[in-house]
């Protein structure tokens, strides 16, 4: 029996190369979904127009492509902005909310965060935004 070592070598290195190939393109497949799964944070917008006397609140996931939600209200709907807090698996957690004249709560955003400063802030601007004379701003 005699053994081709060109084949043999041909082979080993057809199927190293192959392997490698393989590698590259799990790696690629993998990097490409950490990356989606990354940016697939909501984005989220807010804007209020007092001339139309309307507030828009935009949420869309994965950059757009799943789609958008739209919410729309009258300002005069608008009530109060505050800043809702719950307890947290390690700390206390906040979010930003509209507190609407039929008693609905809408959030800014659905999930609580850490930060309390950053939330009262925002409810703050809003509010100084909405309401210029009001003498004092409560959140």
């Amino acid at each position: 029996m005699q053994i081709d070592f060109n084949f043999l070598l041909f082979t080993i290195l057809f199927l190293i190369i192959c392997g490698v190939i393989f590698y590259c393109i799990i790696s690629l497949f993998l990097e490409v979904l950490s990356l989606l799964i990354i940016t697939s944070d909501v984005s989220i917008t807010c804007s209020f127009d007092k001339e139309a006397n309307l507030m828009t609140l935009t949420r869309s996931r994965w950059l757009g492509i799943f789609g958008k939600l739209v919410i729309q209200h009258k300002l005069d709907e608008l009530v109060d902005v505050k800043v809702e807090s719950t307890d947290g698996e390690e700390s206390t957690v906040y979010r930003v909310v509209f507190i609407l004249n039929s008693g609905e709560i809408l959030p800014l955003t659905y999930l609580y965060s850490s930060g309390s400063a950053s939330k009262y802030q925002i409810a703050k601007m809003i509010k100084i935004f909405l309401n210029p004379n009001a003498e004092s701003i409560n959140t």
